[in-house]
């Protein structure tokens, strides 16, 4: 079974005092795990032959082996603090902490998007939170049919931290890079962000089009 992963490898290039961030976004990214054995398959289209797709492939795997260093790094630096916490890491839990503590009570569907987890997912996590006191489920008077996730005191406590820890790795994160490389990062995610919003629209217009058209009814029979 073939799983969707992040198409978007961009990254920033420092070699000395020189710096230079380089927008790579493949076309399709998906995964596969069987056991053991894990792999990683990452497709471009091309219309006509290329005959620099080669290094572009060898640009992209670079990339891709970057981000997932950045990644290991990342996570070797809050996986620590959020287990002393006694948060379970890999759940979303600390996400699902911070984004209550940030914009309020949420339904299940609106803070599964703003964690970016399947509403599996976030029902198992959030049954765990529950049982240990961190989160409770009130009425939502917008809607009988569903319930809003809200932070216990402790939960509240436990957010609170989950911020701090959030807040320490970002200014690591600034700390690390120049005025210049920061501009010319935030510019990239900017552009990333833009397309991707752009795209999002396109594809619920054309969506929006396919079922405004009336469906062909066959005519009767003589």
């Amino acid at each position: 079974e073939l799983v969707e992963m992040d198409t978007d490898i961009s990254s920033l290039l420092k070699t000395g005092e020189y710096a230079e961030t380089v927008q790579k976004i493949l076309d399709v990214v998906k995964k596969s795990a069987r056991g053991v054995d894990f792999v990683i398959l990452g497709l471009e289209n091309q219309q006509h032959v290329h005959y620099g797709m080669p290094l572009r492939i060898l640009l992209g795997d670079a990339f891709g082996y970057l981000k997932e260093y950045q990644e290991m790094a990342r996570k070797k630096y809050l996986r620590p603090q959020f287990l002393e916490l006694g948060l379970t890491v890999g759940q979303g839990q600390p996400r699902i902490l911070a984004n209550l503590k940030k914009y309020g009570p949420q339904t299940q569907r609106k803070l599964s998007d703003l964690c970016h987890l399947d509403v599996t997912t976030m029902s198992r996590t959030l049954d765990r939170m529950e049982a240990a006191g961190l989160l409770a489920r009130e009425d939502n008077p917008s809607c009988r049919r569903s319930y809003l996730i809200c932070l216990t005191p402790l939960g509240e406590e436990k957010a609170r931290r989950v911020q701090e820890i959030f807040l320490r790795y970002e200014e690591l994160l600034r700390d690390s890079l120049t005025e210049e490389e920061c501009g010319a990062l935030c510019g990239a995610l900017q552009k990333i962000t833009d397309r991707l919003l752009s795209e999002a629209a396109r594809q619920e217009e054309q969506q929006s089009s396919i079922s405004s058209v009336p469906s062909a009814r066959r005519p009767p029979r003589p």
